[in-house]
Order: structure tokens, then C-alpha cells, then sequence
């Protein structure tokens, strides 16, 4: 459940921030104006599985990671573009934000059925045994 609301969180983030531009890097491979703003780096879930021998419990484990993607888009009238009009947009794709989304709503329903199962199957153990 916890790798699902980290998918969630990644996904609302990304789609909260695909428009946040920034300053191009120069082709030159310069340093970019320190006062330019740096653009959105996309968030991306990995999960991991954990075996037994790695820790006492086997499962999955979820981390967020944050990799400088985009592109090159034309917005002359942005204060921090390059001389052609180009700023850097961060490549975002809102259609795959949403799926992932579902995914992560989906998954958290899942481990929440099985968690009820589980509860439900504890109860009827204790009322064997009392």
C-alpha cells in the first residue's frame, strides 16, 4: 500500500508540474544563469522485490527518484530563454501520469482486499479458539 501512494503521489506531481519550465542548458556545456529557474525533474517510481535472505520479510519496496528529463520547447517571451527562444519543458506525458494513476488506485484496492481477508480470516481463528 505504501508503494501504491508513493505511485499516486509521483504521478500528482508530475501532472501538477508539467508545465514548470526552465532555462535551457547551453549546447556549449557552460553553467546555466544561477538566477534562471531549473526545470521540473519528472518523478519515477522503482520497485525493488526484497528477498528473504536481504531482510526477514520478503515484499516490494518502492523509491522515488528524480532524473533531469526534458526538451527543448519554443517560448520567446519567457524571461530565462536562450537567444533562439528555447526553454527546457519537462517531459511529462499526461496520458502515462493517469495510467499510472489507476495503477497505483488499483494496486491500493488490492492490498486493502487482502488486508480485509486477512482481518476476516483472524477473527474466525480467535472465535475457533475461544
Amino acid at each position: 500500500m505504501a508503494a501504491a501512494t508513493l505511485r499516486l503521489d509521483a504521478a500528482a506531481s508530475n501532472l501538477a508540474n508539467a508545465q514548470s519550465d526552465g532555462a535551457l542548458p547551453p549546447a556549449d556545456g557552460s553553467a546555466v544563469d544561477p538566477q534562471a529557474p531549473s526545470v521540473y525533474a519528472p518523478r519515477r517510481i522503482d520497485q525493488v522485490s526484497l528477498s528473504p535472505s536481504a531482510s526477514k520479510i520478503a515484499g516490494v519496496q518502492a523509491q522515488i527518484t528524480s532524473e533531469p528529463d526534458f526538451f527543448a520547447s519554443y517560448k520567446p517571451d519567457a524571461a530565462f530563454a536562450n537567444g533562439q527562444g528555447m526553454v527546457a519543458s519537462p517531459n511529462v506525458d499526461p496520458v502515462t501520469e493517469t495510467v499510472q494513476m489507476i495503477t497505483a488506485e488499483q494496486a491500493f484496492m488490492s492490498n486493502m482486499s487482502v488486508y480485509k481477508t486477512a482481518d476476516a480470516m483472524m477473527k474466525m481463528v480467535l472465535d475457533i479458539k475461544a
